[in-house]
């Protein structure tokens, strides 16, 4: 983990969107619904690209969120889409929609991330879930430290987890909040369980 004053960070990351302030409180919201759930987000973001890395600098970092500034400048706001979704039976999504500027920024997280990634740790969080992942998932973790990449990327805001989600009788169930969600800051952060955010590390705003 970095320390105060390192030029360096060792541990679980990720390179994320924060919404909009109404796209914050919905999703808060709609994480509350499900009576299984164990963990509800707190910090509601769209993951880019997570996994364990080691060794990253923070002159890395910074050139990386400066591109993807320009990068999502291009298409500052994303769909939405009008059902909540269940993954691996445990974790409930808000998926987004993708699109070009969402692909490309993917990939720019990609190449920030990959070259520094710690192999072993990725495994051992990837064995500690308990989830059932496809084939191509598991490929995906073992290369990239993490299951939504290159064609399988996934956008989308994490909501809660809990065992047997898909069972609960209030998921899925229509939106009617919102369509779009306007993209407020870029952010490097350190990733908790459930890639969660513990903290935001760096960060630029979209104008």
């Amino acid at each position: 983990m970095t320390s105060s004053g390192s030029k360096t960070f060792t541990g679980n990351c990720g390179l994320v969107i924060i919404p909009d302030e109404r796209t914050v409180a919905t999703a808060i919201k709609f994480g509350e619904i499900p009576s299984v759930a164990t963990y509800r987000v707190r910090r509601p973001h769209l993951t880019l690209h997570i996994a364990s890395v080691c060794n990253l600098t923070n002159d890395a970092i910074h050139c990386a969120l400066d591109s993807l500034i320009e990068t999502l400048q291009v298409e500052s706001t994303v769909g939405l889409t009008r059902q909540l979704s269940v993954f691996g039976e445990s974790y409930l999504f808000w998926d987004a929609v993708r699109n070009k500027a969402l692909e490309q920024a993917h990939r720019n997280a990609l190449s920030l991330l990959t070259p520094v990634l710690a192999p072993a740790s990725n495994q051992a969080a990837a064995n500690q879930t308990g989830l059932q992942f496809t084939e191509d998932e598991l490929k995906n973790i073992h290369t990239y430290g993490y299951p939504f990449v290159g064609e399988l990327y996934r956008p989308h805001i994490t909501l809660s987890f809990g065992q047997n989600m898909s069972a609960s009788s209030s998921i899925p169930f229509p939106i009617d909040e919102l369509s779009t969600m306007r993209i407020a800051q870029i952010a490097f952060v350190s990733v908790g369980d459930f890639g969660s955010i513990d903290s935001v590390l760096h960060s630029r705003d979209l104008k």
